[in-house]
């Protein structure tokens, strides 16, 4: 049998990987589950739109379903206790280069503990690129991570410097 004959049943449009409980939307443009969950119900956390958008800087609540999604150099999102960072712009001139950054992106990691040797300066800075906060998904209660719970409420000190 040739190889190129066999298609992968989980390719293309069927291979939706959105999360069907909250706003998450998946990368296919053509997938009509999520372009029907865009023009449908905007209640959902997010908004419904998967590109750091004036959907998502208009909804200020994300799930970590979506959060997920942008840990790549066209779109950098950094969870910082229950607080969202769009800080894709900051990727080409930090000190420190781009890839400690991705790699912490996308929710993978609480950058909060990162954050705490930076200068104020630089935390005013990120103020601006703040675009929501973190909300759980109702498919999971769960918002976080109990590592990033624990982390969270272990630098309130850091939390209230952050917040002012």
């Amino acid at each position: 049998m040739d190889d190129t004959m066999i298609k992968d049943p989980y390719a293309g449009p069927q291979s939706c990987d959105a999360c069907p409980h909250c706003a998450d939307v998946c990368d296919d443009p053509s997938c009509t589950t999520c372009l029907d969950k865009i023009k449908g119900d905007h209640s959902h956390a997010g908004g419904g739109s998967n590109s750091a958008s004036e959907t998502y800087k208009q909804s200020a609540v994300f799930t970590m379903c979506q959060v997920r999604r942008h840990n790549h150099e066209t779109s950098t999102w950094l969870l910082v206790g229950k607080n969202i960072y769009d800080v894709t712009i900051c990727l080409s001139i930090h000190p420190g280069g781009s890839k400690g950054i991705l790699k912490k992106s996308g929710g993978v990691h609480d950058c909060t503990e990162d954050m705490t040797f930076h200068s104020r300066k630089t935390i005013r800075s990120w103020k601006q690129s703040k675009i929501g906060i973190l909300v759980p998904c109702p498919g999971n209660q769960s918002i976080v991570s109990s590592d990033t719970a624990k982390s969270f409420m272990d630098k309130k000190g850091w939390q209230s410097l952050f917040s002012k």
